[in-house]
């Protein structure tokens, strides 16, 4: 079980500490699959494509890392969207500060049912 910290900024999710855990459990789920099938594809010598929301130039390189000595026998291109450019954060913050304020009039958290 994860312990969050209770006095987080309110316009940061405050996940119930079980379904927290859960996410936690599932990415980790995730990434071994990933991992998995990026390693079968490579001994298969096929082509890849990863298709990723929110993939940050350091994750990019540890994608591209994992190919290893077959890198070579890629080309490597990634596409980055940037619609939003400088400032992006603070309109994201904002959205989720609204929303906190939506749910905090109805007494509610964000909820996420498995």
């Amino acid at each position: 079980m994860i312990d969050l910290p209770e006095d987080s900024p309110y316009y940061l999710r405050r996940w119930t500490k079980n379904g927290f855990t859960k996410i936690i459990e599932l990415n980790i789920e995730i990434e071994n699959t990933f991992n998995n099938k990026l390693q079968e594809s490579i001994r298969q010598h096929h082509d890849i494509i990863i298709d990723m929301t929110n993939f940050m130039k350091l994750s990019r390189k540890t994608i591209i890392d994992k190919l290893g000595d077959s890198k070579q026998y890629y080309t490597i291109k990634a596409v980055v969207f940037n619609k939003g450019g400088k400032g992006m954060e603070d309109t994201i913050i904002a959205i989720n500060r609204k929303r906190d304020l939506e749910l905090s009039k109805l007494n509610r958290e964000k909820d996420i049912l498995f």
